[in-house]
């Protein structure tokens, strides 16, 4: 299962790359790889800072052996969502029904990766980047940040999972300056 858009744009070796390393990981949950975005149909030539503070917080990722420990599933999280979904692939086995809550309309993917990230397996962090994401105003994260508040407590609901309410606030004030990106 994938959860991409229908207007991302996969490197032809996506498939390839992300069966390679769900086939060589230890009990998979979850895959997903690096990304560039795209603005007005052009692929940025060099990542964003958003795309570069995501990178940083996906390190633990790239060692192999701690794919399925906590500092790669829960640790990656303790400061943001880094991982893109439109470049996630999902074991379906894994998922739990019902897979994405309603409650997290704009952070439904970061709710999810929070509840798998307790479960038994790994989560495959492929780095090449196989998927230029694009980014307009038409997407649905810039469209909930210019019409509601709601990600805002989202994701300060979601970080209160990893923080106590205080620090998952003071978190928020740098986090949320992220949504000058979309």
């Amino acid at each position: 299962m994938m959860l991409m858009h229908q207007d991302e744009i996969l490197v032809s070796t996506f498939l390839e790359k992300t069966l390679d390393g769900l086939n060589h990981a230890k009990d998979p949950i979850i895959a997903f790889t690096n990304y560039l975005e795209m603005h007005n149909d052009k692929i940025d030539e060099k990542p964003s800072t958003m795309v570069r503070i995501k990178r940083m917080l996906l390190w633990p990722s790239l060692i192999r052996s701690w794919q399925g420990t906590w500092i790669a599933k829960r640790g990656i999280q303790l400061l943001g969502n880094p991982i893109n979904h439109p470049t996630v692939v999902c074991v379906r086995d894994k998922m739990p029904d019902p897979v994405f809550l309603e409650k997290y309309r704009s952070s439904m993917d970061w709710d999810l990766w929070e509840r798998l990230s307790r479960q038994k397996g790994s989560f495959v962090y492929i780095s090449d980047v196989l998927l230029y994401h694009r980014m307009n105003d038409d997407n649905q994260t810039a469209k909930l940040l210019k019409t509601t508040n709601a990600r805002y407590e989202d994701e300060l609901d979601i970080f209160c999972r990893f923080w106590p309410r205080w620090i998952a606030k003071l978190i928020m004030k740098f986090y949320s300056g992220a949504a000058k990106y979309y």
